[in-house]
This record gives C-alpha cells, structure tokens and sequence, in this order.
C-alpha cells in the first residue's frame, strides 16, 4: 500500500507540473451525444439551460405538445394550449412562451404549469404576439401586435414596448434575445414587416445599430452574452450568407468550414459566456454540418463527437450552447433521412481525470491514517 501511495504522490505531481507549465493551446472539447425524444415522433427542441434542461414541441399520442427534457426523459408540459410554441428556459425553470387563448398566440412566461401574460397594457396593439427570449432573472422580450406589431420588455413586473427609432409609425423592432444584465438585440423593420431597418442591441434606454461586413448590408441578429457580443449572420453580394460575430463595436466575418463549397453559406445561432459560438454552414456541394467556433477557429462538430456518437449521427446544424459547453443540435441518423434533436455534452479531458484520481487517492489516504489501530 505505501509503495502504492508513493507512485500515486509521484504521478499527482507530474499532473501538477505539467499543469502549471507554460499555457498551450487547450485539446478541442469532444462530445457524447443524447437523442432528445425520436425521429418518429418529430421532436423539435428549441431552448437549454446551463442544467442541461432542453424545451421544445413534439407529439404526444398523435396530438402535438410542449416539452421538457431532463435527465433523460421527457415529459409533456402540462397547461399549455397543443399548440404552443416555446422558446427558452432559464436556470429557475421559467419558460419563455406563445401560447393560446381565445384562438390567438399570446406572449407569457410559463412556470409551475401557469402562464404569466405578458401582453402589455397598451390595447392600441394587441393580437398575437410571442416571448423569444427570457434571462436569469425571469426578464422577457418578445413582440406582440397583429396590424401595429411592437417588440417589448418584461422586467419581472410590467411589460413596456421598445422605442422604434427612424421606423416611423408602424414600424417596429423584433427583439431575439436578452442577456441577464438585461442587454436586448434583435432586428429593426420597417412598416411592412419584411424590409429590414438595422440589426440593433438595445440597453439602458439606448439603440446602437450593428454595422454589416460591407457598408450598404444589414446582419440578422439572433443571440448576445453577457460581455456584449452578438452572433447571427449576413448577406454579402458575391461571398453570400456568413456568421458573423459583432464585438467591441465591430462586426466580423467567422468564415466557413474547410472543405465547404464556393456556394457555401453560414449562419451563427447562439454564443455562450465563454464565448463558444455554435450554427450551421451548408452549399449545394458539400453536407450540411453544425459548428462550434471556438478560439479563432471555426471546428466540424461532427469532427468532435467521440467514435461511437461519430458512428451514428451526422450533426447538420447547432442552435444552442450553454455555459458549460453542452450544444442543442439536429442531426440525421448516419446513412439514413431521419432527424433527430440532439444534445451533445462535453466529456472529461484528460487531465480532469487526472485531477480526479490523485484526488480520491489523497482522499483515500486520509481515511486510511483516520482509521483505528488493531488491537
């Protein structure tokens, strides 16, 4: 046994050393994959949260529903309309929702199985409307409005509408996500809800525009973080649709996977607060396939799933990522047409393990001194 805890202590130290030498580029993060729901039941997930949580729509004995994935299985949501759409969940459980009442989508928070209305109290737009993005704190953007549309702000106690900057009268802007320091961004448009104004990020009161990679082109904006940065992508004449990622007052080009055809486009969906941005490239010549950017590098996710996963799915596109590197994605079963939605977990490095084995031997080690002496 001490000859035992003599190697153990030299190999504890080597992993310390080796730890603490000079900083290199860390091993790309491999994934395990989990199939949310399945293909025949046409499983649609649209929002995760940093425990793994995963929302979304699909068919519940032949009648569609809303869902919530944990821990492996899913349930259906219950005191929801069937056709309620939903679009993320924060750490609390809270839901951003659309659901029905009075043959109308309404925007709400669901939670406990109620929906809190969000429905602002300026009846002048009213009609259908819906939440699409929702942060720590239970705040809430969405848009509601059928003939005057407006995008709003819930602050956890009343719903207030955006301002529409330069939009006109009925123009309006459409918010798509809220960072839990209540940063908003979204997309600007014009009276008749198809011409784009400006992609925008909106916080305490003031509108920035979003500049496009070119002058004369606006991006679409889907996601922010909490250090400000804005992932979504646009439309260049002559290079075509790129994700693009707007920081520090620049928007930038995040190129396309190796290998992608010349007619190839991208899009980024979703960023983390590490940073991780997470979408979908696709052209005519090559495979559709998620990615994961990740420190200046635009990384295959296909190429990072672990041998078994890599065996069964092809991942077409990515739409979510959490804090802890866990990514909402669809996929198709290798050789098949059947999709799945998919949620791909980090496994250990290396040295976690390491880490985790001089751990229990120091544990182990203790116990043994602790215990009482034979008599």
């Amino acid at each position: 046994m001490k000859l035992l805890a003599r190697h153990l202590g030299t190999f504890c130290l080597a992993v310390v050393v080796t730890l603490s030498a000079p900083a290199v580029q860390a091993a790309d993060p491999r994934f395990r994959v989990d199939v949310i729901g399945d293909s025949s039941t046409n499983t649609f997930a649209a929002g995760l949260n940093n425990l793994g949580q995963v929302v979304g729509t699909r068919y519940f004995d032949g009648e569609s529903g809303a869902f919530l994935y944990d821990g492996g299985r899913v349930r259906q949501l219950q005191g929801l309309d069937p056709l309620a759409m939903v679009y993320a969940i924060n750490d609390h459980g809270q839901i951003a929702v659309s659901d029905i009442r009075v043959h109308s989508y309404y925007p709400g928070i669901y939670f406990d199985g109620q929906v809190r209305d969000l429905t602002p109290s300026d009846t002048t737009r009213r009609g259908a409307g819906l939440a699409t993005g929702l942060n720590a704190a239970g705040h809430a953007v969405g848009l509601v409005g059928s003939a005057n549309p407006g995008g709003f702000f819930f602050d956890g106690q009343a719903t207030t509408f955006l301002p529409r900057p330069g939009l006109g009268a009925r123009g309006f802007m459409s918010p798509t996500d809220i960072s839990d320091r209540d940063v908003i961004v979204g997309n600007a448009y014009y009276s008749d809800s198809t011409t784009q104004a400006f992609a925008f990020l909106y916080a305490r009161g003031t509108v920035t525009r979003i500049p496009g990679l070119q002058e004369g082109t606006l991006p679409s904006v889907f996601a922010v973080n909490n250090a400000r940065q804005v992932v979504g992508w646009n439309y260049v004449p002559g290079l075509g649709q790129r994700a693009v990622l707007y920081s520090g007052g620049v928007t930038r080009d995040l190129g396309l996977l190796s290998g992608t055809g010349p007619d190839g486009n991208a899009a980024a969906e979703d960023i983390n607060n590490r940073g991780w941005i997470v979408g979908g490239v696709s052209s005519e010549t090559t495979a559709s396939a998620g990615f994961l950017y990740l420190d200046g590098r635009m990384l295959d996710l296909n190429d990072l799933l672990v041998p078994a996963a890599a065996q069964r799915f092809d991942v077409s596109e990515a739409t979510r990522v959490n804090d802890k590197g866990q990514i909402l994605a669809m996929g198709v079963a290798a050789g098949s047409a059947l999709r799945y939605s998919l949620l791909l977990t980090p496994v250990p490095e290396t040295q976690t393990w390491a880490l985790m084995l001089c751990g229990l031997g120091a544990v182990a080690a203790v116990v043994r001194r602790r215990r009482p002496a034979r008599v």
